[in-house]
């Protein structure tokens, strides 16, 4: 047993005091005597033996009472098994500030709480302990030990950020502190409303020579619907045309449905009512026309009277004036098919190119590149081609019949191994269509029914290795592949096995001949529709060129408020993240020279809008100590957990009936 205030056992002295006040009090006895004195004396000794019993059983009561008072006040408490380690005090204490936290409860909100109860835990330790304050922000400051007093001034400037942070996350930062420190012990403190989606904490996580806590506020269970992600479903936005936007909704708790609607460029396009059907999960499809071409701005906007952080979702996206395409050839003329395919098209503008006259620099302009009859692929085309379809671009090849197959067979192998056997001259027609690939999805309008497929004259026979992943998109009727396609990267790589001419096929008058535009249109380097703070998403755009002069800087239109984004590299377009910076969801306007040069748009991370919280009695590792206590309770509970079991009250108790006995005794014997 050990005593949290051992100076007060000096108090033991005092039970000197009855000790000295029984032989101080001096009683005088008068002789009396009598004719027979014999039965008189008898009685009178055995008087005063029970006299004098009684007098130290009184006198030990007494001191006992005063021993156990004394002993109460000193603090008695055994100490806990586990070993501890004197000298000073290493404290990490985190504050959950994320979104979720905006929870009302009370006269405040789930914030308010957790800061009260960090700094009922700094009131608790004492003065020499040191601390550190940690965050969803991870701010650099916060990995290092501050005094109480310090402690105490961090907890009051926090405040909610959009940033979410996993509990692992977060125990990994802290177990960073004590290792550079060189602290070997310590105490973790989590301060949170432990949402199952943070709390992922797993048993080998956990260092054995620290201690770790869950103080948890209490958030109450509430029903909220949000925007999980929202794509169109083709990569393609072109003016007046419809395009298909897939909005995914999910949702906790009992609701039912919940309304939307959609704004582009602050003009409302569409309102519905979304309707759950027992599920928790619902995708929306609204088809949408754009008839101006340039940037636009989007919201989606739902009403669920619950959490309102999340009750906006925002996108982008650019719908081109016009699609730039670039044939190279190796003839002096340009091919006419091709020539005439694009000359009256207003959406799609080609240039024609021959190998001596390109600028491989200019190729980050183009939407997709054309192989027109080429019979060799020098290498310095080669590492630019490949460049060009990992940026996400489309690359067509037309091969020419007399082709150099060793020059084209080492460009293609970085294709799915893609390879060009021989050249044929039999006659054959074009047998089948893979109508199932998401290459011909709503190309047509319908599916044929007794095509009548193109003849081939000569072609060059295609051919694959057993594990490639490359699609054959057409079959000729011997089973060799008439068109294929190879994805690499973000890119696309389509290769017929005849020359764009009227000698080697009739496909350059069939129907099918229109799969161009297809191809075509998969080169388009769709940006994203939104980024999420916190992920740090790289931003790229290839059709930005900066000089080293200039700075882009993301604008806030709706305050004017201005970010320096950190640019990541200048060569061959502009690169940066910034989403470390954004604190705020929104629309942002990248501005280079003056000019709005792109549009972001930032959202919450949807991980947050789940309001599902954890049994933390029943979801933790069984090491971790659970502290839930009011913010007044909470020193108190924690000197408690730190010493031991307490043992005053036990001695407080052992007083009370020790002088119990004293009255009842004296009462009896009438001392």
């Amino acid at each position: 047993m050990q005593f949290l205030h051992p100076n007060i056992l000096y108090g033991l002295l005092a039970v000197i005091i009855p000790i000295l006040i029984h032989f101080l009090n001096f009683q005088k006895y008068k002789n009396i005597y009598f004719t027979q004195t014999e039965l008189i004396t008898d009685l009178r000794q055995e008087t005063r033996r029970q006299s004098t019993l009684r007098h130290w059983i009184i006198l030990f009561l007494r001191m006992l009472v005063i021993a156990m008072l004394v002993l109460a006040f000193a603090g008695p408490f055994l100490p806990k098994e586990e070993k501890t380690v004197s000298g000073q005090k290493f404290i990490s204490v985190y504050v959950d500030n994320s979104f979720s936290m905006q929870a009302e409860k009370g006269e405040g909100n789930l914030l308010n709480e957790a800061r009260n109860k960090a700094v009922a835990l700094a009131e608790a330790f004492e003065p020499s302990t040191k601390y550190q304050l940690l965050t969803n922000e991870m701010k650099g400051k916060q990995q290092r030990w501050m005094t109480q007093e310090q402690l105490m001034t961090e907890i009051e400037e926090i405040n909610f950020t959009p940033q979410f942070r996993t509990l692992s996350e977060i125990i990994k930062r802290q177990h960073q502190l004590f290792a550079t420190s060189d602290v070997r012990s310590g105490q973790i403190y989590l301060i949170s409303d432990f949402q199952e989606v943070s709390n992922d904490l797993e048993d080998d996580l956990f260092d054995s020579t620290l201690q770790y806590y869950y103080m948890p506020v209490e958030a109450y269970q509430t029903s909220n619907a949000w925007i999980d992600s929202i794509w169109f479903a083709s990569p393609a936005i072109l003016a007046n045309q419809t395009a298909e936007l897939n909005v995914r909704l999910k949702k906790t708790g009992e609701m039912k449905s919940v309304p939307l609607k959609l704004f582009v460029n602050e003009k409302q396009r569409f309102a519905l009512n979304v309707e759950f059907d027992g599920q928790i999960e619902k995708t929306v499809t609204v088809n949408i026309n754009i008839r101006k071409t340039g940037l636009h701005a989007c919201r989606i906007e739902l009403s669920d009277n619950s959490i309102a952080f999340d009750n906006v979702f925002y996108f982008t996206f650019n719908i081109p004036e016009s699609l730039n395409v670039l044939v190279i050839h190796d003839k002096e003329k340009q091919n006419r098919y091709l020539k005439a395919f694009f000359q009256n098209d207003t959406l799609v503008t080609a240039k024609f190119n021959t190998l001596k006259t390109i600028d491989y620099q200019s190729f980050s302009n183009y939407t997709a590149i054309i192989l027109d009859g080429m019979k060799d692929i020098p290498s310095g085309l080669s590492l630019a081609l490949n460049d060009f379809v990992k940026k996400g671009k489309s690359l067509i090849i037309f091969p020419d019949l007399q082709t150099n197959i060793t020059s084209y067979n080492n460009f293609l192998s970085e294709f799915d191994k893609i390879q060009i056997e021989r050249k044929r001259e039999r006659k054959r027609r074009i047998q089948s269509v893979n109508w199932d690939s998401d290459f011909f999805e709503g190309l047509f309008l319908s599916k044929p029914q007794n095509p009548d497929y193109p003849v081939v004259f000569k072609d060059l026979k295609l051919n694959r290795d057993i594990t490639s992943d490359a699609e054959i998109l057409i079959t000729q009727s011997d089973g060799s592949p008439f068109l294929m396609r190879s994805r690499a990267d973000k890119g696309l790589l389509y290769i017929f096995s005849v020359s764009c001419s009227s000698e080697s096929s009739n496909f350059v008058s069939h129907a099918l001949f229109s799969t161009l535009y297809k191809m075509v249109f998969d080169g388009i380097q769709t940006e994203r529709l939104y980024y999420i703070p916190g992920k740090n998403e790289l931003y790229v755009n290839a059709s930005i060129d900066i000089q080293s002069d200039e700075m882009p800087i993301l604008k806030n239109p709706t305050d004017d408020s201005e970010i320096i984004p950190q640019i990541i590299q200048q060569k061959r377009g502009l690169s940066f993240i910034a989403d470390k910076q954004i604190i705020r969801s929104g629309i942002r306007h990248l501005i280079v020279n003056n000019e709005i040069a792109d549009m972001l748009a930032y959202n919450y991370d949807g991980r947050e809008s789940d309001t599902k919280i954890s049994n933390v009695e029943e979801d933790n590792p069984g090491f971790v100590n659970i502290l839930d206590d009011s913010p007044d309770k909470i020193a108190a509970k924690v000197k408690k957990q730190q010493t031991g079991k307490q043992l005053w009250q036990w001695f407080l108790i052992a007083a009370l009936l020790f002088l119990l006995i004293e009255v009842i005794l004296l009462r009896i014997w009438k001392l």
